[in-house]
């Protein structure tokens, strides 16, 4: 598991730049997997605009999240699109930096943008509690997982 210490903010127009070389890199990593990509071809030629990543920036209806290390703020690590989608909600164009890929880190950025997204539609957090690793001793779990307890009131239609 990657134990970078990360943070999180949503991208400005500032990141373009950054977002653009980060998603490039991470898409087309040599990866030994079986259809980790899918085609090696298409993985080597993926090309994404300066333009088109300022034009999703732009875009009202999506947000995304970049994370970076706590050590290293001006470093982006990592991003994830944030979007509405046909009535719910839709993560993108999750993209890890190449040095930190098969370690954790691209789950951990799903996570808290789910967190988010959720948080954006009036849910708030209102504590944790333990994960039951004793009921799954046969897999090898990082110590201190918890479930995240988000709330949300609900208006009285009545």
């Amino acid at each position: 598991m990657d134990s970078v210490a990360l943070q999180f903010r949503l991208a400005s127009l500032a990141d373009a730049p950054q977002i653009q070389q980060l998603v490039e890199a991470a898409f087309r990593a040599d990866d030994s997997r079986r259809d980790w990509t899918g085609n090696v071809e298409l993985a080597s030629a993926f090309r994404l605009t300066l333009d088109e990543v300022r034009a999703k920036l732009a875009n009202p209806d999506l947000i995304t999240l970049v994370a970076h290390d706590a050590r290293v703020p001006a470093s982006l690590i990592a991003s994830i699109d944030v979007s509405r989608h046909d009535g719910g909600g839709r993560l993108s164009m999750l993209a890890v930096h190449v040095s930190h890929q098969k370690g954790g880190l691209g789950s951990r950025v799903i996570a808290t943008a789910l967190i988010q997204w959720y948080m954006r539609r009036g849910y708030e957090k209102t504590g944790t509690s333990k994960f039951p690793t004793e009921r799954f001793a046969e897999l090898d779990l990082p110590d201190g997982m918890c479930f995240i307890e988000l709330e949300k009131k609900l208006e009285d239609s009545c």
